[in-house]
């Protein structure tokens, strides 16, 4: 998302100049990310055409164009960026995750995700249960067909519930293959200690001492 995108998405969300001050975002902006060409630096730094993009452009429902040379954001930028505005703005909570969640809820008006459903699963859950299934186990307490290894919600198959991409099967069918490399991986000790034998100069003795 380039950057004047963004300043039209907070004055359409009403964040500037209502919740954080237009220079303050400005200033985050060039905080977080860096300019990677002479061009980005120019926009951001020498000529803060941010600011003049705001002052030019009041309507919040115009079309955004943006202009050669300037800055985006990466979604970790973006995602990151809107927290930084949470923890600034207005006080919501003490606590800064229930200030995040409110600042995405309240202002943003994005919905509550259930805390039933907020469940974190990293590459390791998916790989320990494509690793049991190799070896036709289950994990302990899961009942269900193959497919429920790759369920987001315990004892709810996502097979049922979206449709699995070509990319999603490819993902599913790599971990499936490095369980089966990883279960049946040995290692010969007695060939490695050969085949050092053989590269490696002789240790002298130990020197006799008169």
């Amino acid at each position: 998302m380039k950057v004047s995108a963004f300043l039209k998405m907070c004055r359409k969300k009403e964040l500037i100049p209502h919740t954080i001050p237009v220079d303050t975002l400005c200033l985050l902006l060039k905080t977080i990310i860096t300019p990677m060409t002479n061009e980005e630096y120019e926009y951001l730094e020498e000529r803060k055409r941010l600011m003049e993009v705001y002052k030019e452009d009041v309507n919040p429902d115009s079309h955004c164009e943006p202009e050669p040379g300037e800055p985006g954001l990466l979604f970790h930028e973006f995602i990151f960026l809107l927290a930084t505005i949470a923890l600034t703005a207005e006080t919501l909570s003490p606590v800064a995750s229930e200030q995040i969640e409110k600042f995405f809820n309240l202002k943003l008006r994005l919905d509550i995700v259930p805390k039933e459903g907020r469940e974190y699963k990293g590459f390791d859950w998916y790989l320990e249960r494509a690793q049991l299934k190799a070896a036709g186990l289950q994990p302990t307490g899961e009942e269900g067909s193959d497919e429920d290894f790759f369920s987001d919600v315990e004892g709810e198959d996502d097979m049922d519930r979206f449709e699995i991409d070509e990319k999603q099967k490819e993902f599913k069918n790599f971990l499936e293959e490095k369980a089966q490399q990883e279960a049946n991986f040995e290692i010969d000790f007695d060939e490695v200690l050969e085949m050092l034998e053989d590269r490696l100069p002789m240790i002298p003795g130990k020197p006799c001492t008169v």
